[in-house]
């Protein structure tokens, strides 16, 4: 039985360090401990020290903040064990990561989508369980923003084509993105089981994103191709259907 692991998670907390971009601060050291020690459990069938680090194993998708390109490599340097253990970014840079294995997928940004500023700075995991829960809507307090199902659509070929790179070789990926991002992927994913239920509350996948979150969708087969998959979040399995994922027909 062969099994294949994506990681969606979140960016790690952060502090301005000299030299940051105030958009774009640097994560924190001890933060960056916990992205390695939590990967190094989820992913403890990889952890064998720095063997294994080769990039045709593992891939990394990430937003084009510096933040998530260092989060995702902190998470694939503790799937594998990385030692020495990285404590700041400067040790991340160290990790031995080929090129071809990391990169920036624009659809992990948020560039693109229109927020009600005001509403999610007044509290960012209220304001993505407003906006799942009225999923179609295109106003929120009178302000037009992004509808929900709009980003779940948009997303949703970032979570198929991480699929399809496991289901072709590939033996874990990781996909670092940010809040109400990741929601969306976690969204699509629950829906792809549940066509004509989608989720409506955000409790429907555990809660909100916050820094440090993450949820794995793992699947297995066998010669056969006989597929068992499902998400699992924070102890919790959701059911997902990878056939309706692989074809990125959740809508």
């Amino acid at each position: 039985m062969v099994e294949k692991i994506l990681m969606i998670t979140r960016q790690g907390f952060t502090e301005r360090q000299n030299g940051d971009d105030v958009e774009d601060k640097s994560l924190s050291s001890w933060s960056i401990g916990n992205l390695y020690k939590q990967a190094k459990v989820a992913f403890k069938n990889y952890s064998e020290g720095n063997v294994g680090l080769e990039g045709n194993r593992f891939f990394i998708s990430h937003s084009s903040r510096k933040r998530t390109r260092y989060t995702g490599i902190a998470r694939i340097a503790g799937a594998f064990g990385y030692e020495p253990i990285p404590a700041c970014q400067k040790d991340l840079d160290r990790v031995p990561i080929e090129r071809n294995a990391i990169g920036v997928d624009k659809r992990l940004d948020f560039s693109d989508i229109v927020f009600n500023d005001e509403a999610l700075r007044e509290g960012e995991g209220e304001y993505i369980s407003n906006w799942i829960a009225n999923s179609k809507s295109q106003e929120l307090e009178g302000v037009k923003i992004t509808p929900f199902d709009n980003l779940v659509r948009s997303r949703s070929p970032c979570l198929t084509r991480a699929l399809n790179r496991l289901k072709s070789g590939k033996d874990i990926g990781v996909l670092v993105g940010h809040g109400g991002i990741c929601e969306s992927l976690l969204v699509g994913a629950v829906n792809s089981a549940r066509p004509d239920n989608p989720v409506r509350d955000i409790s429907e996948i555990g809660g909100p994103m916050t820094p440090e979150s993450f949820a794995l969708i793992e699947f297995q087969y066998d010669s056969k191709g006989i597929y068992n998959s499902w998400m699992r979040r924070d102890g919790v399995q959701y059911p997902v259907n990878l056939k309706i994922l692989l074809a990125n027909r959740i809508f």
